[in-house]
């Protein structure tokens, strides 16, 4: 579907790129999953809800740097 390949996924369903990729990322993915609001990725991490807000915010304002830098025309 849309160019993923269901053979690499992981025995959890998260591909291998994300999970590579750091734990904002990873974090970032489980949230945008049915099952993952702020304090299931808290919980799954053992960190407060704060901390796990702070990831997925990373990763927002590095996708907004991205698309800014793609509108430029950079």
């Amino acid at each position: 579907m849309n160019g993923f390949d269901e053979e690499r996924v992981g025995a959890d369903g998260v591909p291998p790129a994300i999970i590579q990729a750091g734990r904002d990322t990873l974090c970032a993915y489980f949230h945008t999953q049915s099952y993952g609001d702020i304090n299931w990725i808290a919980s799954y991490y053992g960190i407060k809800p704060e901390r796990a807000e702070r990831y997925v915010d990373r990763v927002r304002k590095r996708a907004a740097k991205i698309r800014k830098g793609v509108a430029g025309g950079v």
